[in-house]
């Protein structure tokens, strides 16, 4: 679910033939939330690689209940250094790439 998409868009990709009231998505590194024909849509947002300029690790907490269900967004800011570090040491096969990427240099 990427924001840019409009419900139209959203529902004939599929989402408006769900029978689920949550659908979890990600992949598109942007967090977002909405309700695209009666179904409650989720992106908790990436942990790593973000596509907004907070460069934080997003993820949710979702406590289910017979009655329903809520839903928290999380945020936290993390050591990049200290991943690019890792990458390298452990000669990650995309390490150089991941660096730039996490770096802002790509």
């Amino acid at each position: 679910m990427h924001p840019d998409r409009s419900d139209e868009e959203l529902s004939e990709a599929g989402f408006g033939a769900a029978v689920a009231d949550l659908i979890l998505v990600g992949h598109t590194h942007v967090p977002g939330e909405r309700r695209v024909a009666g179904c409650q849509v989720v992106n908790p947002g990436p942990v790593s690689l973000p596509r907004t300029t907070d460069d934080l690790a997003r993820w949710l907490l979702l406590t289910a209940a017979e009655t329903g269900y809520t839903i928290e967004h999380r945020a936290v800011r993390y050591d990049l250094g200290r991943v690019i570090d890792d990458l390298e040491r452990q000669r990650h096969p995309a390490a150089a790439w991941l660096a730039a990427k996490m770096s802002g240099t790509r």
